[in-house]
């Protein structure tokens, strides 16, 4: 397989519109590379530049060492397996294929007309892994499928890297997808890089507000809260309620005394507290009974927020919720620059 390496690559368009801004990204052989990030963030554009589908306005672009600004896409010696399957209607699976590996040698005889939205998908694959590229290359391949069946090509996808050792790049708008089989993360937004790195580096130690309410589902929780001293402590002020910080938070947040930051809480890491007392004081809005867990919509006089709880706690909507953060998962953000505040 190959290394894929983007210097200082970037897209822009007639108009001057710009797409993709100063990307660096390092694919190393046999890495799963998934880019990630909301509709317009640039992240196909990037793909296709790879792909040689797009002409790179500034930078290089590196494949297996070689410098391929100005080689076709025929020559990079690589595959691409879109979101609509691109398969020929006119010709079988046998001749779009790789059927024993993707177990559809019962469907070698069939048109693309006669299959479902999964096994197309797995033809696409086919005909990709029998040309055996230096690099694979996914444009949201799983968007057009439902959920289950999502899940199931998600677990085909991570296998088939395991089985055949190769380098792969895929482009998702979808967290779950990046982060149940990516070995290393890059997150765009409107054209820039946030964050790179491996899923849960990513997941615990965002770089910004933006990359910590992207990665998760139920996404993160934000809370504008003032920082104050009281008694040698450093107390987060919501409003309703207060935070108190950890002795090392509190020394790394000491310059931000007076000032409002931003508190990132993860559903997971709020501990709902029966007895009431101390903590964050909410009223139950919305519940969504999820089998496994339940997920509750709460809210203060200023914030709106989600915690995730066992199915053995029972709520009715108007009741009043008392939750403490786990406070060593908590983060911090800077308020004006959004960015992650060390602590």
């Amino acid at each position: 397989m190959a290394t894929v390496e983007l210097r200082n690559v970037g897209k822009v368009y007639e108009g001057g519109v710009r797409a993709v801004d100063n990307a660096n990204i390092t694919v190393n052989d046999r890495e799963f590379v998934v880019l990630v990030g909301p509709s317009g963030c640039g992240k196909t554009t990037t793909l296709r530049m790879v792909a040689g589908l797009e002409d790179i306005t500034e930078g290089e672009l590196y494949i297996d060492g070689n410098l391929v600004n100005d080689i076709p896409p025929k020559d990079r010696d690589i595959a691409m397996v879109f979101q609509n399957y691109a398969l020929y209607p006119h010709m079988t699976v046998y001749d779009n294929k790789a059927a024993q590996i993707l177990e559809i040698e019962e469907l070698l005889d069939r048109k693309p007309k006669a299959l479902s939205g999964g096994q197309r998908q797995r033809v696409a694959l086919g005909r990709a892994i029998v040309r055996k590229p230096k690099v694979f290359l996914f444009d949201e391949p799983l968007s057009n499928l439902d959920a289950k069946l999502r899940v199931q090509m998600r677990a085909e996808i991570s296998a088939l890297h395991t089985r055949l050792q190769a380098t792969m790049i895929y482009v998702t708008h979808d967290q779950v997808e990046a982060m149940t089989m990516a070995d290393k993360i890059v997150v765009m937004k409107s054209g820039i890089i946030q964050q790179i790195g491996s899923p849960l580096d990513l997941y615990n130690n965002p770089a910004n507000r933006f990359v910590a309410g992207f990665l998760g589902s139920p996404s993160m929780n934000f809370l504008t809260a003032k920082l104050r001293e009281e008694a040698g402590k450093v107390i987060a002020d919501e409003g309703d309620s207060q935070i108190e910080l950890l002795p090392q938070q509190a020394a790394a947040l000491k310059s931000y005394v007076g000032r409002e930051i931003v508190v990132g809480i993860r559903p997971e890491d709020f501990i709902y507290n029966e007895k009431g007392g101390k903590g964050i004081r909410t009223h139950v809005e919305i519940i969504e009974p999820l089998g496994a867990e339940i997920h509750v919509y709460v809210s203060t006089k200023k914030h709106q927020m989600i915690s995730r709880v066992a199915p053995t706690v029972h709520f009715k909507v108007g009741d009043e919720a008392v939750f403490n953060p786990m406070m060593d998962r908590v983060k911090f953000f800077d308020l004006e620059t959004e960015q992650a505040i060390p602590a």
